[in-house]
C-alpha cells in the first residue's frame, strides 16, 4: 500500500487456519477506514490516518467494509465465528506482532481468538500467550486468559491469571491484570499481586519490572520473605534491583528474622537496605532492633544488622536496653554481639540500674548481657543511692543492679565519696 510511514509503529496479524489454502490471498488492509485517496493519504510515504496495519493472513471475516470483494470471499468460506458487531473484525488461531520505529519487535502475541472493533481501537485477544521484546531481545513472556492490544502498538494489557516471566532469572510475577509499556520498559502487574524467585518470595498490591535497569519495584502492603538469610520484611514500597542483590524501603520497614520458623529478632526503621548477598541489613531513621533472647532494645539513627554473624552495629550514639533487669547504657557508637549476649561501648558511655538508682560512666565499657556483668575503662564513675556512694578511677568491674562494684586504680590515685547518714537528702 502507499502512503506507509516506516516511522510508526504496525502491528501485524497473522491467521493459523487456512494459511496454506489462503496464501495467495495475503494482503495490506488498513483498520476498516474508507479507502485511502492522496488526499487524506498525506502522499508516498506520509503518514496519513493509518498508524498501523493489520496484515491478515487466511481466516478473517468482516462485519462491514474490506479492501475488496475476494478476500471477503475466502474470508465466508473458512470456518471463522461472525463477528458480535458491524465494523469488527473476528480471526480465530492469529499472531499479533507489534514493531517499534526502528523494525525491532515490541512484542508477539499468540492467541485463540481476537477482536478488533473500529469505534474502540482495540483488539481483545483470548488465552493470550505472548513474549516481550526490548532492544530486540527476549525479556518476558505472558500469559493470560483474555487481554486488549491498542491500535498504536504501545501498550499491551492482559487480565486474569496473569503470569509473567522474567526470561533472564526466572523471576514470575502473578496476578490479575498486567500492562506493557514497550516504550518505557516497564511491565506493570496489578490486583492480587504474588512474584517468585531463587532468592526471593513476595506479593503486593502492584508490581513494576524494569528489563534494562535490572530491577523490579513493589508497592503497597508489600511482603518479602528470603530464605537465606531467612527473613521477612514488610513495608509500603520496595525496589529490588536483581543484579546487585539489594532489596530496599525509602519508607518505614519491618524486617523479621527467623530460625527455622521461629522469630528470633524484629527491627523497625524510618528505610532501609538489605544485602542478600552480603547478608545484612543497613538501617536508618529511628531504627531498632529487638532482641527476643534475650530481651533487649537496640535503638540509633543508623544500624547495620548482620543477619549471619548475628552482630549489631551502630557508628553514631546508640542505646541499649534490657527491659527485664531495667539496665540502660548509651555510648557514641557500639555493637552487640547477639550470639555471645556481649555489648561493647565506646564515647561518653553511660549506664544506669534503674533498681538501685546505680550509674556509671567511663570511655569504654563492656557490658555481658547474659551475667549483667560490666568491664568499664577510662575516667570510670560509679555512684549509687543506697548507700550513698561515689567512685572515681581509670577502670571498673562489678554489677549495676548488685551494687557490687570495684574501682581500680591501675597505678593511679583511687577517690571514693561516701555521702554520711546526716547530709543526706540536703
Amino acid at each position: 500500500m502507499t502512503g506507509r510511514n516506516d516511522n510508526s509503529s504496525a502491528l501485524k496479524v497473522k491467521s493459523k487456519k487456512s494459511k496454506e489454502k489462503n496464501k495467495k490471498n495475503s494482503f495490506f488492509c488498513p483498520t476498516l477506514t474508507p479507502p485511502r485517496t492522496e488526499k487524506n493519504s498525506g502522499g508516498a510515504g506520509g503518514r496519513g490516518e493509518w498508524p498501523f496495519y493489520f496484515f491478515l493472513v487466511g481466516a478473517l471475516l468482516f462485519g462491514s467494509g474490506g479492501c475488496s470483494n475476494k478476500p471477503r470471499q475466502n474470508a465466508q468460506q473458512s470456518q471463522v465465528q461472525s463477528p458480535p458487531e458491524s465494523g469488527s473484525l473476528t480471526l480465530k488461531d492469529i499472531t499479533l506482532e507489534a514493531a517499534g520505529p526502528n523494525g525491532q519487535l515490541l512484542w508477539k502475541v499468540k492467541a485463540r481468538a481476537a477482536n478488533y472493533t473500529k469505534d474502540r481501537e482495540v483488539a481483545r485477544v483470548e488465552n493470550p500467550d505472548g513474549e516481550l521484546f526490548q532492544d530486540g531481545k527476549f525479556v518476558f513472556r505472558l500469559k493470560a486468559k483474555r487481554g486488549e492490544v491498542h491500535q498504536d502498538g504501545k501498550q499491551l494489557f492482559l487480565f486474569d491469571d496473569i503470569v509473567a516471566t522474567d526470561i533472564q532469572d526466572g523471576a514470575v510475577l502473578r496476578g490479575d491484570e498486567l500492562e506493557w509499556r514497550p516504550k518505557e520498559d516497564i511491565l506493570i502487574v496489578r490486583k492480587n499481586l504474588t512474584g517468585t524467585h531463587k532468592q526471593v518470595t513476595a506479593s503486593a498490591q502492584e508490581g513494576w519490572m524494569k528489563s534494562r535497569q535490572r530491577h523490579m519495584e513493589l508497592t503497597g502492603n508489600v511482603v518479602a520473605t528470603s530464605a537465606d538469610p531467612p527473613l521477612q520484611l514488610r513495608t509500603e514500597h520496595v525496589v529490588w534491583e536483581r543484579d546487585k542483590e539489594l532489596v530496599s524501603a525509602d519508607v518505614p520497614v519491618q524486617i523479621d528474622r527467623y530460625q527455622g520458623k521461629t522469630l528470633k529478632d524484629r527491627a523497625t526503621a524510618g528505610r532501609g537496605v538489605v544485602n542478600l548477598k552480603a547478608k545484612t541489613a543497613t538501617l536508618q531513621q529511628n531504627a531498632r532492633v529487638n532482641l527476643l533472647d534475650p530481651p533487649v532494645r537496640v535503638t540509633s539513627d543508623s544500624m547495620i544488622w548482620d543477619l549471619n554473624a548475628e552482630t549489631v552495629r551502630s557508628s553514631v550514639p546508640v542505646t541499649v536496653v534490657h527491659e527485664s533487669e531495667q539496665l540502660t547504657f548509651t555510648g557514641n557508637q557500639g555493637w552487640i554481639d547477639i550470639k555471645q549476649k556481649i555489648c561493647y561501648l565506646t564515647g561518653s558511655v553511660r549506664g544506669a540500674g534503674e533498681r538501685h538508682q546505680s550509674r556509671m560512666s567511663a570511655e569504654r565499657m563492656t557490658w555481658n548481657i547474659s551475667t549483667q556483668d560490666i568491664d568499664a575503662e577510662g575516667n570510670v564513675v560509679y555512684s549509687q543511692v543506697d548507700p550513698p556512694l561515689t567512685l572515681n578511677g581509670p577502670k571498673a568491674v562489678g554489677n549495676l543492679n548488685q551494687q557490687t562494684v570495684t574501682v581500680t586504680g591501675d597505678g593511679k590515685p583511687v577517690v571514693t565519696e561516701i555521702v554520711p547518714e546526716e547530709g543526706r537528702g540536703q
